[in-house]
């Protein structure tokens, strides 16, 4: 398996990211109970804790470009103070939440398609 829906990165550097900041994947696998159980049935190889931790990083990094496209959009349009600041900032939060919730429900996706198939 080499990538992951919508994620960024390649598994093997979801899994790497995941080890480094196992704490934070523990965290977040606290509000999103039932990953584990969606991953195994979308038959992706990933524990929970690896996986989100590659999911907030996706988005960070899709959250990211979008703060620089944005940037430069302000910088040559020439916005007036706050709205040159304010859009990049609203842009990034809204591109990294969409994609993060994306990232964790695209297993429950995946898992309904695959069980929907079966059912056929």
């Amino acid at each position: 398996m080499s990538s992951i829906g919508f994620m960024f990165l390649p598994s093997t550097l979801i899994k790497k990211l995941g080890a480094r900041f196992k704490g934070i994947g523990k965290r977040l696998i606290l509000v999103f109970p039932g990953l584990q159980y969606d991953l195994e049935n979308a038959q992706i190889e990933l524990c929970a804790e690896h996986y989100s931790v590659g999911a907030l990083f996706s988005s960070f990094l899709f959250a990211t470009c979008a703060l620089l496209f944005l940037s430069v959009i302000i910088l040559i349009r020439g916005f007036a103070f706050p709205l040159n600041i304010i859009v990049p900032i609203l842009g990034f939060l809204t591109v990294f939440l969409s994609f993060f919730g994306l990232n964790i429900y695209y297993p429950k996706i995946t898992s309904k398609s695959i069980s929907a198939k079966i059912d056929r």
